[in-house]
């Protein structure tokens, strides 16, 4: 087998995997997120700790007088619509997903899994916290970073 063999193969591997990787997807919204109100943890749970103040601290951490003040406060940092796809996620459901990743320190793939919300949303639901959380306590740089990012 020649050198130049070898190079064909490497470069046929190559775009093989390459085609492979940008496939076209066949699943838009996968089932398990599709159930997000029927099977998702926040949509389960809060109610229920909602009845229960000493559950309601242990599970997010704070007392829900502190969770809806955090809601307040933070809430008009953040836009988002429906889309034809699927439903915004709402905006407290972002912040009880933020709060028990803080909380517990799980990976993505988890709270994927207990929230029913894919784990790139996840990431990016974080993302934009940590931004957010930037903005309150740097107010200066509240205008560059809403210009770039949000």
């Amino acid at each position: 087998m020649s050198s130049s063999d070898s190079e064909e193969d490497t470069v046929m591997l190559y775009y093989m995997w390459k085609k492979k990787c940008y496939q076209k997807r066949n699943v838009w919204v996968r089932e398990l997120f599709l159930n997000r109100n029927d099977n998702g943890e926040y949509w389960k749970l809060h109610n229920i700790l909602l009845r229960d103040p000493m559950k309601f601290r242990n599970y997010y951490r704070m007392t829900e007088h502190c969770f809806n003040k955090l809601y307040e406060y933070v809430k008009p940092l953040f836009h988002a619509g429906h889309t034809n796809y699927r439903k915004t996620i709402s905006f407290e459901e972002r912040l009880a997903v933020t709060l028990r990743y803080l909380a517990t320190g799980e990976s993505f793939s988890s709270a994927s899994y207990r929230f029913c919300i894919s784990h790139n949303e996840i990431d990016r639901i974080l993302k934009r916290f940590n931004i957010m959380t930037v903005m309150l306590t740097n107010p200066q740089r509240e205008q560059d970073i809403s210009e770039n990012v949000l």
